[in-house]
């Protein structure tokens, strides 16, 4: 249901080569230290706040942040930072090299991978009224219903 929510930057091909969705292209540096993901324009996210580097970068600090006590952290244990290069272009710096890292982009269905908007991550909606830029938008949650 999530994926149907909140999209992710790349869905994966038929090879497991890397699917426009809301990041258009993956370069990986020569060297493996770094990554460069350019992301779509002109995308908002359903509660009107604008999909852009800043969202991707807001998204990942909160996830590698410890406080958060995220457990799906250790899967990119090799991920130093997130940067926004540009409006629309960001940078996940790593702390050493790797090669892997696309494959974390693709995670179905996780809260690393899908992008949630920003503004209900800092008013606390996130959890119980989730925003993205998927197809579909949450309509509401009832709690204890049978």
């Amino acid at each position: 249901m999530l994926n149907l929510i909140q999209e992710r930057l790349f869905e994966e091909g038929e090879n497991g080569n890397l699917l426009p969705k809301l990041g258009l292209a993956y370069e990986l540096s020569k060297d493996r230290t770094f990554a460069i993901v350019r992301l779509r324009q002109g995308v908002s996210f359903h509660d009107g706040t604008p999909f852009n580097a800043d969202a991707v970068v807001a998204h990942w600090s909160r996830l590698l942040n410890p406080k958060n006590r995220y457990r799906s952290r250790m899967s990119v244990y090799y991920l130093k930072a997130v940067t926004k290069q540009s409006k629309y272009e960001v940078r996940f710096q790593f702390f050493y090299p790797t090669q892997d890292f696309h494959k974390a982009l693709l995670v179905k269905n996780s809260f690393m991978s899908s992008i949630p908007s920003p503004k209900s991550v800092k008013e606390g909606t996130q959890v119980r009224h989730p925003v993205g830029t998927g197809p579909f938008q949450f309509k509401s949650w009832k709690s204890n219903f049978e």
